[in-house]
C-alpha cells in the first residue's frame, strides 16, 4: 500500500505500517509467539524487526505451516475439551 501510494523507498517500516494497528514481532521472539499473533489478529504476515526497530524480514503463514510442531500446537488449542 505504501509503495502504491508513491511513498519513497526510504520510508521506515513503522511509518509504512497499517493505520495504527501495526503488528510486528521481534527477531528474538519465538515462532509460537508469531503463530499466536497471526491468529489473534487474523493476519497472514508479520513484519520482523530487530532491537533497533529495523526491518529484518517478513514471516508468513506459509513459513509456519512448514513447522509441524506449530500446527500441532495450534490445533490442540482448538480441540474441544474432554473434561466435564
Amino acid at each position: 500500500r505504501t509503495i502504491a501510494g508513491k511513498a519513497p523507498l526510504t520510508v521506515t517500516v513503522d511509518k509504512a505500517g497499517t493505520m495504527g494497528n501495526f503488528v510486528w514481532i521481534g527477531e528474538d521472539d519465538t515462532i509460537y509467539r508469531a503463530a499466536y499473533l497471526m491468529r489473534k489478529h487474523q493476519i497472514r504476515h508479520l513484519v520482523v524487526l530487530d532491537s533497533k526497530g529495523e526491518l529484518v524480514g517478513v514471516l508468513s503463514i506459509r513459513d509456519l505451516i512448514a513447522e509441524d510442531r506449530i500446527m500441532e500446537s495450534l490445533s490442540a488449542d482448538r480441540r474441544p475439551s474432554t473434561k466435564e
